[in-house]
């Protein structure tokens, strides 16, 4: 057996080539682009009972669609305890917690103006 002379890329290539500009139930050498039509075609006795591949599809698992409501909440909840909590960790101080959860400090004032929260009265609060 001879070695592939390039990626897979080209042999998807190479095959989708002979299956569209060919018929016929088997690939001969003039169907094959150069070099490879210098390779030895060795012609497969389809005769043999071949094992068959075993092809196994997963069962899809079923969602609910009412999940405990403790475990899993609003994406924009978390958000809001995230911004909360990681504030009162850096006693206010909006750089520290902006740097801590990755985002700007705009983004901090946006979502607390947003959610009509007093920066200050966030800071007392526990």
């Amino acid at each position: 057996m001879s070695e592939w002379p390039g990626n897979v890329r080209q042999l998807q290539n190479v095959i989708y080539h002979i299956v569209v500009l060919n018929q016929g139930e088997k690939v001969t050498a003039d169907m094959l682009p150069s070099p490879l039509d210098q390779v030895a075609i060795v012609p497969i006795d389809t005769t043999k009972n071949l094992p068959q591949p075993q092809i196994s599809t997963p069962t899809p698992k079923p969602i609910d669609l009412n999940p405990p409501k403790k475990k899993i909440r609003p994406l924009s909840q978390l958000e809001k305890e995230a911004i909360k909590e990681t504030l009162e960790y850096c006693e206010g101080n909006v750089q520290k917690a902006a740097d801590l959860l990755e985002i700007s400090q705009s983004k901090i004032y946006k979502k607390l103006h947003e959610w009509n929260i007093n920066f200050k009265r966030t800071m007392k609060s526990s």
